[in-house]
């Protein structure tokens, strides 16, 4: 840390910067170990203390406003800053909490930003592109012509600037899951390489000869499975075929509640299990069942045999059923695939049909198509005429269940919000009807 006590224009004040710059100095100043610094600030969130009240003559602090239309107003006067090198553009502020909020829903985030008192009455500050949930504020206010209010308090209790900088959920918003994967990955002994925070989305890929206890969770002294791993991310099953029967039958019920739960005589362990599902696996143990170039070897009991360890109730509960076949040269050539719809262009898709999600959800405590229940789903996945036909055909057909029918409406309309549609259209439905596993490939 460093202390200046000689700022231009404040003879009396002295500054000090850097006093919070690292998580070691913030755990010296709190008594707690550097790691240990998110649990405790979480705590402290859980265990507020209530504010005490009392009358303006016992008050240590009265207020003063400013007024930046005032004759001789100058920020720089009011605020002793220095300015550190020769290169800075002015002097700066360097623990400025800025709040704001989101003008098309209302969620707030708070962060703590390096301030330049550039001028009298200009007071500037860097957004580091694509970070931190004010950036989006900001680009949506710049897209709609229009100024962005923020609060900035400066000098505040050292615990709020604290909390103000670390990962949620510490911060109004944004409380993307990281804690509860970190949560999940320390209760496994899964953290490695001194991380205190797990800041991505889990990608976890076991191989199909996992037990079912390394899959799911449990032990004598129970600990997290790869379901609970992958919390908030992606489990991918690969060779889908050859995992255990048993093995994936237990995948049944986390998929459904987004938990899982497990009993021992001692106590009760509860792991979030909210993953995505993604699977790939040969359609009979050869490979070749359906190929139009070469021939399957396997008989017509094998093949049912080898298909029969995935359960149709764990079929039913995969939104996306997708034959692959066998690629012809077209496929392969560059060009032709740099003329077809890239990972950026689908990437930016998805994010613009979650946003739409989340304004829609706000109100329900939920962010996606995929949370909602059958009563909301009547609501929010509605069919017209058209739709509402093709839809008691396609029922009847394709011998849905009432989970199917549900989730075939949610595919509806999660298509339909990709292309920016308020309503479910009847290629959305046909499209989502599609992505059910054709009968053949199925046992």
């Amino acid at each position: 840390a460093m202390v200046f006590k000689n700022v231009k224009g404040h003879p009396d004040a002295s500054v000090v910067i850097g006093l919070l710059a690292s998580r070691k100095r913030v755990g010296y100043l709190l008594d707690c170990d550097p790691k240990e610094l998110g649990r405790l600030l979480n705590k402290a969130v859980q265990n507020p203390l209530k504010p005490v009240i009392v009358g303006p003559e016992e008050a240590l602090c009265q207020e003063v406003v400013h007024y930046a239309d005032e004759p001789g107003f100058d920020i720089r006067k009011l605020i002793p800053a220095p300015t550190n090198t020769p290169e800075d553009a002015g002097p700066y502020v360097t623990m400025g909490m800025c709040y704001g909020h989101d003008p098309e829903n209302g969620d707030t985030d708070v962060t703590i930003h390096r301030l330049c008192l550039q001028s009298e009455d200009t007071i500037s500050m860097y957004f580091v592109p694509g970070a931190r949930h004010l950036t989006v504020f900001r680009e949506k206010r710049e897209k709609a012509g229009e100024a962005m209010p923020i609060s900035i308090s400066i000098g505040v209790d050292p615990a709020i600037e604290i909390g103000a900088c670390f990962e949620p959920p510490t911060t109004p918003l944004g409380y993307d899951e990281q804690l509860d994967v970190t949560q999940v990955y320390s209760a496994a002994g899964q953290l490695r390489n001194g991380d205190s925070m797990i800041r991505s989305r889990p990608y976890r890929a076991p191989h199909h000869s996992i037990s079912h206890t390394a899959l799911i969770g449990g032990g004598s002294r129970p600990k997290p499975g790869e379901i609970s791993l992958a919390h908030t991310g992606v489990l991918f099953l690969d060779e889908l075929a050859e995992f255990s029967a048993h093995t994936l039958d237990m995948l049944r019920q986390p998929m459904e509640d987004g938990f899982v739960s497990i009993d021992r005589t001692y106590g009760k362990f509860v792991y979030p299990a909210d993953f995505m599902l993604v699977a790939a696996t040969n359609p009979c143990r050869c490979g070749y069942y359906g190929d139009p170039v070469k021939q399957c070897s396997c008989s017509e009991t094998d093949r049912r045999r080898y298909m029969s360890r995935i359960s149709g109730p764990l079929l039913d509960r995969i939104d996306l059923h997708v034959v692959m076949e066998r690629p012809v040269y077209q496929d392969m050539d560059i060009a032709s695939r740099q003329r077809s719809t890239g990972s950026k262009e689908l990437r930016e898709g998805v994010l613009r049909a979650r946003e739409i999600q989340s304004v829609r959800y706000k109100e329900l405590g939920i962010s996606c198509n995929s949370q909602l229940g059958a009563g909301q789903v009547a609501q929010y996945c509605a069919l017209g005429g058209a739709c509402e036909e093709l839809m008691r055909t396609a029922f009847s057909a394709l011998g849905l269940s009432a989970r199917a029918y549900h989730r075939v409406l949610r595919t509806a309309r999660t298509i339909a919000d990709i292309e920016g549609c308020p309503d479910i259209a009847e290629r959305h439905l046909t499209e989502a009807l599609s992505y059910r596993l054709p009968e053949k490939y199925f046992g």
